[in-house]
């Protein structure tokens, strides 16, 4: 993301934010271009090129995101930086040091022990929690194949083997149950050089992953504290195609089923009304259509032939004025296929639509009031959760 400043100073403390994904469907892995899927972000870049060189009125602040394929990942990861609250985020924090502290103190015990063991309460505590989740794996195992076993045809080999792994089991539980590690028996002891490797191996896997989580936690943070130092005006998403006719605004998709009762018609008709006042003059091939104000002869769903997720369904979901500028009238089809190659691309009404892009953008930046005060009810939830 980069922010370039307002220049007017009533409105500069406002920020529009324009964001486009980078990535792309893979339907044929290694084999899928993504030339006509890159008209989004290749808009913003000339976008962005523009705005660097000539500042509008309100700061702007552009965004782009990955994890387009997945849901809007890489979207609903922005919202969900600027969206949730402070408390949750320090608590956050807070679990994934714990985490990585937890981790670092189990590698150290796990990697220095020395057999035979000599007496050590401390030790032996922290030694227990290190392989409990192993053990309890390698009990799962064993329970499954002695499940599989008995269901069998019950022969002379497969009663032993049964009382063999039942055994084993028994062994790994007591392992498991045991508070001191000092006087282990011969065969407690074979077990837990088996159970070691395995646990440094899954401890380092869960320090590593903590650590992943927390420099994205503290890129979201950093990037929370830029937002946060505005009042969002508006999140515009850009859905862009090289080969359709024409470009709307939508501030719902297929990604949230939204009840037939959630009409926000009324408070998207100032940006509305902005969108279509201005398209009049950009000297434009591209025609905008003013899907921001549906009818009985026209719903918004009509504008496409395919049902894409678009960004801002997951903006206006969390309260904001969020749209997203979108190609009508083109399927998309080749998307994510072999076939979506820079000689597939129709150059004129790229360049046209990304003029079109650019001026709507400008004219968002400067108008005087994009909405007349009553935003999107909040809806935004977050579900966090560990699985194993």
């Amino acid at each position: 993301y980069t922010l370039i400043p307002g220049t007017d100073p009533q409105l500069k403390k406002e920020l529009l934010i324009l964001e486009a994904f980078f990535d792309n469907d893979e339907f044929v892995v290694g084999d899928s271009p993504g030339a006509d899927a890159a008209t989004s972000i290749a808009t913003l870049l000339e976008i962005a090129k523009t705005l660097s060189l000539k500042p509008q009125g309100r700061s702007i602040m552009l965004i782009a995101t990955s994890g387009n394929s997945q849901t809007l990942a890489g979207m609903r990861e922005t919202i969900w930086s600027m969206n949730e609250r402070s408390k949750e985020l320090r608590n956050y924090k807070r679990q994934l040091q714990k985490t990585i502290n937890k981790a670092k103190r189990n590698l150290k015990i796990l990697k220095q022990l020395v057999f035979p063991l000599d007496e050590n309460t401390e030790r032996d505590a922290f030694l227990g929690d290190a392989i409990n989740q192993n053990l309890k794996f390698k009990v799962d195992h064993l329970s499954r194949q002695l499940m599989q076993l008995r269901l069998e045809k019950q022969t002379e080999d497969t009663k032993k083997l049964i009382k063999e792994i039942a055994n084993q089991r028994l062994l790994f539980r007591r392992l498991g149950w045991n508070e001191n590690f000092a006087d282990l028996s011969a065969d407690q002891i074979l077990l837990l050089k088996q159970i070691i490797p395995l646990s440094i191996e899954d401890t380092e896997r869960r320090a590593a992953d903590a650590n992943r989580q927390l420099r994205a936690l503290k890129s979201a943070s950093s990037f929370r504290a830029v937002t946060r130092e505005y009042e969002i005006a508006a999140i515009i998403s850009l859905h862009l195609s090289s080969n359709g006719d024409g470009v709307g605004g939508f501030h719902q998709g297929w990604l949230y089923p939204l009840k037939q009762t959630v009409n926000r018609t009324g408070i998207y008709s100032t940006i509305g009304d902005i969108l279509e006042s201005s398209s009049a003059s950009a000297g434009s091939l591209a025609p905008y259509r003013n899907s921001l104000r549906p009818n009985r002869l026209r719903t918004w769903e009509s504008w496409f032939l395919d049902k894409p997720n678009l960004g801002g369904e997951v903006s206006s979901l969390a309260g904001y004025l969020g749209l997203s500028l979108a190609t009508t009238g083109d399927s998309r089809a080749l998307w994510g296929t072999p076939s979506d190659t820079a000689d597939k691309i129709n150059w004129p009404y790229l360049f046209d639509q990304a003029r079109l892009i650019e001026h709507l953008a400008g004219e968002l930046a400067r108008a005087p009031e994009l909405h007349s005060g009553k935003l999107p009810r909040d809806g935004f939830g977050t579900l966090t959760a560990r699985t194993n």
